[in-house]
């Protein structure tokens, strides 16, 4: 009400509509004068207003989803969510978070220009390591993008694989999920060493719930690979008849009893809500 009233004064209020816009819930509006507006109106009209607004343009780029199409008209000039995010690093280009953002806006294969020059999203991770080499997750982002099986990725003096990028992302943050998760889908019957310690693709769904034991699907992937003790074709890494979490030892029946416990758990939760 304190934001509405100040632009009731003042609409050229460009602090107001950005604080408004952050009252807003994601399926909200709010009446100012005689407008209706939801989050993404408001930073419009604060760009309206200081289009040279880097903080601005990375608000409006997180309102926006690729999936859903969406876009915006700022000073006659139509922006996607990427070209929002582009906007963003053409007036503050040292964002390492902004290069991490534009790379996730994109889809594998497309490009956008940021000052004219044309970026993957891959090239958009790198360019963020490079402004921030302990980015987790930037290092996981760029393992999401590197194609399994084919070739490396070269980070300053250092040729990666895909795997090795999602390693990087874990030395840096042992609790990711991301890249647990991510590491884990891309292995099969490998292993791999983290922190001097080697892991194989079972031990990497086993670190992800002890994250976060509410992961369904990954009580049921562990319980998947639970077999009789007998190697993975062509590789010498033996599945063993049960998996070790959070110190507990636990039967395939009890993996696929875990991952029930977790729908119960979260059909609660949805009820609640």
């Amino acid at each position: 009400a304190c934001f509405v009233y100040a632009l009731e004064i003042d609409a050229r209020n460009s602090i107001a509509w950005s604080s408004l816009s952050t009252t807003i819930p994601a399926d909200g509006s709010v009446v100012v004068g005689n407008t209706r507006m939801n989050k993404e109106g408001c930073y419009i009209s604060a760009l309206e207003i200081e289009p040279n607004n880097s903080g601005l343009w990375r608000n409006l780029a997180s309102t926006l989803t690729l999936s859903a199409g969406g876009t915006v008209v700022i000073g006659g000039q139509t922006f996607t969510q990427h070209q929002c995010f582009a906007r963003l690093l053409e007036l503050d280009p040292c964002s390492s978070t902004g290069w991490i953002s534009l790379g996730r806006s994109l889809r594998l294969g497309g490009t956008v220009s940021v000052n004219t020059q044309p970026h993957t999203c891959k090239e958009c991770y790198i360019k963020a390591l490079q402004l921030n080499p302990l980015d987790s997750d930037a290092w996981a982002c760029l393992g999401d993008a590197t194609t399994c099986g084919r070739g490396n990725v070269v980070v300053g003096t250092q040729i990666l694989t895909r795997p090795e990028c999602y390693v990087k992302a874990l030395e840096l943050d042992p609790r990711s999920l991301h890249a647990w998760t991510s590491l884990a889908m891309s292995m099969v019957g490998e292993t791999v060493t983290i922190g001097g310690r080697s892991f194989s693709q079972q031990e990497c769904f086993a670190r992800i719930v002890e994250v976060d034991p509410l992961q369904a699907w990954v009580w049921r992937k562990l319980a998947d690979g639970l077999q009789d003790g007998t190697p993975y074709p062509n590789s010498r890494v033996v599945n063993s008849p049960t998996a070790t979490v959070g110190g507990s030892q636990f039967t395939k029946q009890q993996c696929y009893e875990q991952a029930s416990t977790c729908d119960r758990q979260r059909q609660a939760r949805s009820n609640v809500d």
